[in-house]
C-alpha cells in the first residue's frame, strides 16, 4: 500500500472530532462519491449552516461561541427562541457557505477536481498545500453576516430578522443545488474511469 492509500485509509477510519461529531447529511453523498474515487479523499466538510454566534469582547473569532446552529433551513421561531436571553457579547447571524478539504494523489488529480467545483460556481477554491499532501480547499461563495445584537441589546426587529432568515435559507438552498450538480459530475467521472 502506497503513502496516499495509507493516508486515505487512516483519514477515513479515524474518529470524527468535529463539533457535530459526524458528516452533516446534506454533504454526505458528495463526500461518499469523492471518497469512492481512488485518487481522492475528504478530510473535512460542511454543507453550509446558519449560526447565531456570540463574539467575545477580545474580538478573537476562535473564542466565539454558537448560541444556535443548524445545517438545515432555519425558522424564525427557532432563531427567536435562541435570542430570548441575549448575552452581553455581540451576536451575529451568519450563513456559512459549504466547505470541503480534499486530499489528492497528484497535482493533475487536484486540477481535475478543482475544475469541477469552479465550473459550478465555487470560485473561492484552490490548492492550499503541496507537501506533505496535495490539498484542495473548496469554499462556496454564498455567505451572510449581520450583527443583530450589541452588548445585550437587540438591534433589529422581528420583520428584519425574518428577512435575514429567508435570505440565509435561500443562500443555503442555492449552495445545496450546486453540491448536487457536483455530486452528479463526480459520479460521471467515476463512470469514465
Amino acid at each position: 500500500m502506497g503513502t496516499f492509500e495509507l493516508n486515505k485509509k487512516n483519514c477515513l477510519t479515524k474518529e470524527d472530532k468535529s463539533r457535530i461529531g459526524g458528516i452533516d447529511e446534506k454533504i454526505k453523498p458528495l463526500c461518499d462519491s469523492i471518497n469512492s474515487l481512488n485518487d481522492y479523499f475528504t478530510t473535512s466538510s460542511c454543507s453550509g449552516r446558519i449560526v447565531l454566534r456570540k463574539d467575545p469582547e477580545t474580538g478573537k473569532k476562535n473564542e466565539s461561541e454558537w448560541i444556535f446552529v443548524i445545517h438545515e433551513k432555519a425558522s424564525l421561531e427557532e432563531v427567536k427562541k435562541s435570542l430570548t436571553n441575549l448575552p452581553k457579547e455581540d451576536v451575529w447571524l451568519v450563513m456559512e457557505a459549504p466547505i470541503l478539504h480534499i486530499c489528492c494523489n497528484t497535482i493533475e488529480d487536484a486540477q481535475k477536481m478543482l475544475d469541477i467545483f469552479k465550473n459550478e460556481g465555487f470560485k473561492r477554491s484552490g490548492i492550499t498545500g503541496m507537501k506533505p499532501k496535495i490539498m484542495l480547499e473548496i469554499i462556496g461563495t454564498e455567505r451572510l453576516d449581520c450583527i443583530i445584537a450589541k452588548k445585550g441589546v437587540k438591534l433589529i426587529d422581528n420583520d428584519y430578522l425574518k428577512i435575514l432568515i429567508e435570505e440565509a435559507n435561500s443562500k443555503l438552498e442555492k449552495s445545496w443545488k450546486k453540491l448536487e450538480k457536483i455530486e452528479n459530475k463526480i459520479k460521471e467521472l467515476k463512470n469514465k474511469i
